[in-house]
């Protein structure tokens, strides 16, 4: 009868966790619209596909993914990836060192092939850059650094920079770890509101533009980063392709996308990245760890006889 009733115990602890995970952003002054656009933020690889709340028309709505694996060439231990959600743009550059200067590579974003052929303009309403070092537990080392940074201070990625010099420009950093990866989202700013063509550098203000940066720096040599980019992307369909626009459609919500970056921001000012945390709240369940880790943390607190 003991273990039945702590087991019972456990399974609504359990329950409670998941709906306390449910009622978290609605909670934060959002109405439900507004609640679907931050959950798709906060967690960019499980959320539920819902309109974001960008003024100007809807568009369609799809979740793309891509990986790829950089700085394992010979000698390089330093590493510089950028992901440009709104233009669905990534970049990156690997040295042998930090101080060595070094050239932008473009690299296409997730669903590209599908874009290409199908999108006459993109824009994201959530995104995420993870990371997990290729180099096994015991030969893992180094730095990692990331911030939200504009387009413009990344020189239009175009000549050479420094992985050191990118670095000055992150205000989280912490240690490379391979226990679980490395997370930074997206946070959009006001030029993020509008569409971007496929192009690779997206057009507009670029000082209003954001992207993510990921910096890594003392690696072991030709090891690398596996880099997972996940975008959940409006986009508009090209004309010939069979697919109605539906351009009438406007923001769903009374709230703005700047409603929901400060109740994001106000409810916990780190939420956008995992990179530099002493720990995680798992009660909540941290971002694409969501409700699963809410579980988790509650089942480890149930003792079973």
């Amino acid at each position: 009868m003991a273990k039945k009733n702590i087991i019972t115990r456990g399974v609504r602890a359990v329950k409670k966790v998941v709906r306390k995970g449910a009622r978290t952003v609605q909670s934060i002054g959002l109405d439900a619209k507004a609640a679907a656009a931050a959950q798709m933020l906060q967690d960019p690889c499980n959320a539920s596909i819902s309109e974001g709340c960008y003024r100007g028309d809807q568009g369609y709505r799809s979740r793309f993914v891509t990986q790829s694996s950089y700085g394992s060439g010979a000698g390089q231990t330093a590493l510089a990836v950028v992901y440009i959600p709104s233009a669905n743009a990534i970049y990156f550059l690997a040295a042998a060192n930090g101080s060595t200067s070094t050239a932008w590579i473009n690299n296409a974003g997730p669903g590209a092939p599908f874009l290409a052929s199908n999108a006459t303009a993109v824009r994201s309403l959530g995104a995420c850059l993870s990371s997990t070092p290729v180099a096994a537990n015991l030969a893992t080392s180094g730095q990692v650094y990331t911030s939200i940074v504009p387009v413009s201070s990344l020189g239009v990625l175009s000549g050479s920079t420094t992985c050191d010099a990118l670095s000055q420009l992150c205000n989280k950093y912490g240690k490379i770890q391979i226990d679980q990866p490395m997370e930074t989202k997206f946070i959009p700013s006001g030029q993020d509101e509008d569409y971007q063509s496929t192009t690779v550098i997206p057009t507009g203000d670029l000082n209003d533009i954001n992207c993510i940066l990921q910096v890594f720096l003392g690696m072991p040599a030709a090891t690398g980063i596996i880099c997972r980019f996940t975008n959940i992307i409006e986009w508009k369909p090209l004309p010939n392709i069979g697919i109605v626009s539906e351009s009438f459609l406007g923001n769903p919500s009374k709230n703005t996308i700047e409603h929901v970056k400060n109740a994001l921001l106000k409810r916990n000012p780190g939420w956008w990245s995992n990179i530099g945390n002493a720990a995680y709240s798992v009660l909540r369940g941290y971002a694409t760890g969501g409700s699963v880790g809410a579980i988790s943390a509650a089942m480890k607190s149930v003792k079973f006889m």
